[in-house]
């Protein structure tokens, strides 16, 4: 029985700590709104839109509108990991928890500044 008490204490540490609720709260946040953006403007879009922005301008760079779920997709993927990891790291480094939250929220942060990009520049 102890046991289920040690796998659960963690969980509630890092939720009591204002840094991981307050960011992960706000993570979440943007994981919804970037699917309700590509549900709400998905029809209206184009059928091909730029989404690879790492490659040469042109074509290259096009990928078909139901490629834009990619995009939440990789972000529930960052979330996941970053809860995984954080629970796992909680009793040893509070610090490194905290570095990968913030790493997380940042880069949901862009990902949804990116989604709006996007969707600014095709839509109509």
């Amino acid at each position: 029985m102890s046991n289920n008490n040690a796998s659960i204490t963690p969980f509630k540490e890092l939720i009591r700590d204002k840094f991981f609720s307050v960011s992960f709260i706000l993570m979440i946040i943007f994981f919804l709104v970037s699917v309700i953006l590509i549900f709400m403007k998905i029809n209206s879009l184009p059928p091909q839109v730029p989404l690879f922005y790492s490659q040469p301008w042109g074509l290259e760079q096009l990928a078909s509108k139901d490629n834009l779920f990619l995009i939440p997709v990789t972000l529930g993927g960052i979330l996941l990991i970053n809860l995984i990891l954080s629970l796992i790291f909680w009793n040893k480094s509070q610090f490194l928890t905290k570095v990968l939250i913030g790493l997380a929220l940042i880069c949901s942060f862009l990902t949804i500044l990116t989604l709006i990009q996007i969707l600014l520049l095709v839509g109509n």
